[in-house]
């Protein structure tokens, strides 16, 4: 879920787990509604405070959210890409809707 905190929205909690060291790469990819990318985005906590990591990477394992541009109405896609080694296994999409 987002809920307005100033003039951004704030998506989560997200949480990513690591269960083995085999992780290569994690990617994230942030698009609207219209599938358009979204790059103004920083990691914050439930209060909109700014965290200290700024790489999906070093978030593993922590809870956090992801502060957006208030003018992203109606739906944000957030899609984790994990790379395992040399292959591809693991694909999260969160869906947040702005209310």
């Amino acid at each position: 879920k987002a809920q307005l905190i100033g003039d951004r929205y704030v998506a989560g909690p997200i949480k990513l787990d690591k269960d083995n060291d085999l992780v290569n790469e994690i990617k994230l990819d942030i698009t609207d509604n219209n599938g358009n990318d979204v790059t103004d985005y920083s990691f914050v906590d439930s209060t909109g405070k700014t965290l200290n990591e700024q790489t999906i990477s070093e978030l593993i394992g922590k809870e956090f959210y992801i502060s957006l541009p208030k003018t992203l109405i109606n739906k944000i896609n957030i899609k984790f890409n994990v790379k395992y080694e040399t292959k591809n296994l693991l694909t999260n999409t969160y869906s947040f809707s702005v209310e």
